[in-house]
Order: structure tokens, then C-alpha cells, then sequence
């Protein structure tokens, strides 16, 4: 008896102090991060977009020195700094199959088939760039060549890693005046993309665009815009936007120039992936967010290892590794629904708890009735034999006390009988004295 109500005692015990977890973090692992990446350096200083234009002015130092975009080695090195920090995704800039463009097509066909070897796990698609077209029947045509092009080179050999979206291979275009900015043009980028069978977004920061590229707002006058609520759950995030040391230019002769976050100290680059990460939480609808860019160095924008020309003590890998550390956040930290199915979980598990308990506290209350009778079971017989002692004892009691008033009677009467022979005078017999 005594071990069943230990027993009993200790899962009571235990069941009131298992409280389970009200929050638990979850992996957003369907979420890509990507970055732009642009395939057009030759190798050294002074050469194709190494400085060697004033527009393509470059300030930076980066760690692999003025590299060649058509070097394998280079290339490896690239990717595996992007797949150490959670980079899953390549947007290549792509200026189209012509001569003129044969480095930069040369250098994304490569990528491919590095990521293909190496890197099967990420994925790669295209941004087909600032390509001049002509009249409307030349644009039919060359767009048309564009995608069959594309088809025969990137996503029919590559289709293992070129990224999908509503199953089908993605294109994306440059949003820019000799284009998309062409009403018909625009139409035509849908429409033959369609028909070739894929799947067509425009990127930039005019109105009509699918994914809005975020710019500061000193540029072109345009104003900041959050990088939040786009098409396919896509967000454009930047570091810093700079080109204030190069010569740009434009129809009126001077583009101008615009800077934001010029030395890392305005929190720029926090303050996106705050947002993003705060729009994951609440929206849970976050699917790409890319980084604008893996190496842009005419415009300072490019998280890629390099001695910071503004901040020249600032650690080399200080935006790649501040990249890392948001990446792991996004992809671990609940979101609302996440936190809400938790506390389901937990309110599920604490009525399965009390129902346990009550179970057990009623199992409890039925062992205590059941020693309870037992025990008045007992005192009961107990009582009833101290009490059939009480009347044996009783009678036995009565009875001496009978037989001492018998004997005490006896004394009496043998005493009177004792008295009265002894006072009695004897009779005198005659003849005698």
C-alpha cells in the first residue's frame, strides 16, 4: 500500500512541472538568397571594367586583386564564399549572345557549369541587360533570338540548376528607356517569353516592373522605398549605393551622381534585412531575397571580400559576414504562424497534461478511498473486539464481584454464627455443678 501511494505521489509531482516551450524557432529553408552577380572583368587594373572608363571607375581593392571573370579558379573561390554564407541563388547579368558581349556570355556559361560540377544545390538564372534595340519588327526578332538562344545554351543544359519559377525556367529583364520602358517592347518580352516557355519577370524601380530594385533616395531624385510586398515574394536589399567617384553620363550629358551609406555607417544594410526579416515574421511570404551585389564595385554596392576604400580598417569580409549572419536569422526565426502552431502545440500539450493529471489525481482519490475502507474496515474489527474484550471482561468482572459479595456474606454469617456460639451459655446437666 505504502509504495502504490509513492508512486502515485511522485507522477503527480512530475506532471506539474512539465511546462513545455511556448515559442520554437523554425527553418525557413524553402527561402533563396541570391545575389547579382556581373561576369565582366577582365583581368588587371586598367582593363575592361576595371577602371578602364571613367564610368567604370573602381575605388575598392578586392581580396582577389583585379580579377578575370573567365577564370575558373576565380570563379570556385566565388561560389564557395557565396554557398559558406547561405548564398543559394546567382542572378547573372547577361548582355546577350552577340560578339560584343562574348566575355560576359563566356563567363555566365562558365558559372553554370561550375555550379552544375560543384554547387548542385544552387541556382542560377538570367537578367538579360541594357541591349539597344531599333524599330518594332527588329525587336521581335532579336528578342525572339534572345530566347532561343538562352534556351539552347543556359536553361536546357543547365536545367538541374537553373532556377524555376511556376515551373518553368525564369528570364528576367533590365528595366530600362531602350526596352521594357517601350510599351510595345515591354509586350513583346512578355509574350514571346511566354510562348518560348518561360517564365518572364522585369527588375528596376519603374512602375511597371514585377521586382523593384531599391534605390536611396538621393537617386535621380527618385524616393526610398521599403523592400517590402513584390511580386513571387521577391526583395531587393543592398549594402550601400555609391558611385560619387566615377563620371556618369546621360542624354543631358551628366547622369549625375547619388550615394547612400557611403561609409557603413547609417545602417543602411541592417536596416533591410530588419524589414525583410520583420515582413517574415508577420507576412510569412518572403521567397527570394536578392542581394544587389556580389561585386559591383563601380557602384560600392558589392558585399565580395575587398579593402573598403572609405573605411580602409574595416575587416575585408565585414559585409559578407554581416551577409551570413542575417541569412541564418531569416531562415531560423519564427514566424507569427509559426509561433501560433507552436502555441497550439503547447496548449494541446498542456490539456493533454491536465487531462493526465486528473487522471492521476483521480486514480489517487480511488487508492485513498480503497486504503481509507480498508483502514476503517480494520479499526472497526478492532473496535468490535475491544469491545467483545470489554464485555468478557465486563462479565468476568461481575462476577468476582458477585462471588466477593458472596464470600463477604459468608464471612458475615460465619462470623455472626462464630459470635453467637461463643455468648451462649451451656444448659446444666442435673447432678452436676
Amino acid at each position: 500500500m505504502k509504495e502504490t501511494i509513492l508512486v502515485l505521489l511522485l507522477i503527480l509531482v512530475l506532471s506539474l512541472f512539465r511546462f513545455p516551450s511556448i515559442a520554437k524557432a523554425s527553418t525557413n529553408n524553402d527561402i533563396k538568397v541570391g545575389v547579382l552577380y556581373y561576369p565582366w572583368y577582365m583581368p588587371g587594373n586598367g582593363t575592361y571594367h576595371w577602371s578602364n572608363r571613367t564610368e567604370w571607375k573602381v575605388v575598392e581593392i578586392p581580396d582577389k586583386e583585379f580579377y578575370n571573370t573567365n577564370d575558373s579558379d576565380t570563379i570556385e573561390q566565388q561560389l564557395n564564399e557565396m554557398a559558406s554564407v547561405g548564398i543559394d541563388l546567382v542572378l547573372l547579368s547577361w548582355w546577350g549572345p552577340t560578339a560584343g558581349a562574348k566575355w560576359e556570355d563566356d563567363s555566365c556559361r562558365l558559372i553554370c557549369s561550375l555550379i552544375k560540377q560543384h554547387h548542385p544545390d544552387m541556382k542560377v538564372f538570367l537578367m538579360v541587360e541594357e541591349v539597344l534595340f531599333k524599330d518594332a519588327a527588329e525587336n521581335s526578332t532579336t528578342i525572339t533570338s534572345f530566347y532561343d538562344y538562352i534556351k539552347a545554351n543556359y536553361t536546357d543544359p543547365y536545367s538541374s540548376i537553373y532556377f524555376h519559377v511556376n515551373n518553368r525556367p525564369l528570364v528576367t529583364w533590365w528595366g530600362c528607356a531602350n526596352i521594357t520602358d517601350v510599351d510595345a517592347t515591354r509586350n513583346l518580352v512578355y509574350t514571346i517569353g511566354y510562348s518560348e516557355g518561360v517564365e518572364v519577370r522585369i527588375i528596376g524601380s519603374q512602375d511597371y516592373v514585377n521586382w523593384f530594385c531599391w534605390r536611396p533616395p538621393t537617386y535621380n531624385g527618385q524616393s526610398a522605398t521599403p523592400p517590402v510586398d513584390q511580386q513571387d515574394g521577391f526583395v531587393f536589399i543592398e549594402p550601400r549605393y555609391d558611385n560619387t567617384f566615377k563620371t556618369m553620363w546621360g542624354t543631358n550629358g551628366a547622369y549625375g551622381t547619388a550615394k547612400y551609406d557611403q561609409n557603413l555607417t547609417e545602417g543602411l544594410y541592417d536596416s533591410q534585412w530588419t524589414t525583410v526579416i520583420n515582413r517574415q515574421i508577420t507576412n510569412n511570404d518572403i521567397k527570394i531575397v536578392c542581394i544587389y551585389s556580389w561585386n559591383s564595385f563601380d557602384e560600392r554596392s558589392a558585399i565580395e571580400p575587398c579593402t573598403d576604400y572609405t573605411v580602409p580598417n574595416l575587416p575585408h569580409d565585414y559585409l559578407l559576414n554581416k551577409t551570413k549572419f542575417y541569412i541564418d536569422q531569416l531562415r531560423t526565426v519564427p514566424t507569427l504562424q509559426d509561433q501560433l502552431n507552436s502555441l497550439n502545440e503547447s496548449i494541446a500539450l498542456l490539456q493533454n497534461q491536465l487531462t493526465q493529471l486528473n487522471s492521476t489525481l483521480q486514480a489517487f482519490s480511488d487508492e485513498m478511498g480503497t486504503q481509507i475502507d480498508i483502514l476503517n474496515s480494520t479499526l472497526q474489527g478492532s473496535i468490535n473486539k475491544l469491545q467483545d474484550q470489554y464485555n468478557s471482561l465486563d462479565s468476568q468482572v461481575g462476577t468476582i464481584l458477585n462471588l466477593q459479595y458472596a464470600f463477604a456474606a459468608l464471612i458475615v454469617i460465619l462470623t455472626v454464627a462464630t459470635i453467637y456460639l461463643a455468648t451462649r451459655k451451656p444448659k446444666t446437666k442435673p447432678g452436676t455443678r
